[in-house]
């Protein structure tokens, strides 16, 4: 696992105190969209729509996923990290209810 430096951490910090979460929650909530809350052997899994901390927990670990591979991905969230020689280092983070490319359309 990669560990981020302060400043990533910094960058990362303040894309989740800036993004609308409240939102997000509202959009699972009006689409019964929900994640896996407990794993239980006896019961199997039980889903719940996530709490907003837990969607926080969610973000922070994808964009700290992100800082390897450049995306991450998970749960309706999109994490990426850039890093290029011309522009600064830099988080982005969205949440996607639905998309449609024809970049790998046969």
């Amino acid at each position: 696992m990669t560990k981020p430096t302060e400043h990533q951490l910094n960058l990362i910090n303040d894309v989740i105190q800036e993004f609308k979460f409240e939102r997000v929650h509202i959009a699972m909530t009006a689409l019964d969209w929900k994640w896996i809350a407990r794993i239980d052997a006896i019961t199997n899994n039980s889903m719940a729509i996530p709490t907003i901390a837990r969607l926080k927990q969610s973000a922070t670990q994808l964009l700290i996923n992100s800082i390897k591979s450049g995306c991450a991905a998970s749960g309706g969230f999109t994490a990426k990290y850039f890093n290029s020689n011309e522009e600064p280092e830099s988080f982005m983070l969205s949440f996607v209810v639905e998309e449609y490319d024809t970049w790998n359309d046969d």
